[in-house]
């Protein structure tokens, strides 16, 4: 009898899964994690060879504007950043001018749509960034330079529904 019981309730098991989807399972936490972390080390290894560049040109920037993986290669591993998953390539690294002074920006520019989950991603990283530094110390939105510094304020509305993205970090 016991027997019975136990498949009568492995085939209603069975049968709420199969027909109820699997939904519980969060299937873009992956990518908004791999996002979050991918840009956090990217940072690390950025910031250590702005660092380095500039420890090397009399404490210079270098100049606004310009695609940092490519002027940095002479300081990153290998010469480039370990790259983003799929879904998420296409940012860009640079230094712009904010309120008068150099910030660092990793940006996606204008061109495909940015998933949802790549988008939460960045928020993710923008207020994991935003927590440990002073206030006004990250900007999140949709170019470099402009958006919202205000940890409680970063969500996904910050970038928009559209096709670029920006964090900018202004150096002290």
């Amino acid at each position: 009898m016991m027997q019975i019981v136990f498949v009568v309730m492995a085939v209603a098991l069975g049968a709420i899964v199969t027909l109820g989807g699997m939904s519980y399972l969060d299937s873009g936490l992956g990518i908004r994690l791999v996002v979050s972390r991918g840009l956090q080390g990217q940072m690390d290894i950025m910031s250590s060879a702005l660092a380095t560049y500039r420890a090397a040109n009399g404490g210079l920037f270098p100049p606004s504007g310009v695609n940092l993986e490519n002027r940095l290669s002479g300081y990153l591993p290998n010469g480039v950043l370990p790259p983003l998953p799929p879904g998420a390539r296409g940012f860009v690294w640079k230094t712009v001018p904010v309120s008068g002074r150099e910030a660092l920006c990793v940006e996606r520019p204008s061109g495909t749509q940015i998933g949802a989950d790549v988008r939460d991603g960045i928020v993710i990283f923008a207020k994991a960034q935003a927590e440990r530094r002073p206030p006004g110390g990250v900007l999140l939105g949709a170019a470099c330079g402009s958006g919202t510094s205000d940890p409680a304020a970063m969500n996904a509305g910050s970038i928009g529904a559209g096709t670029s993205a920006a964090v900018t970090f202004p150096q002290g």
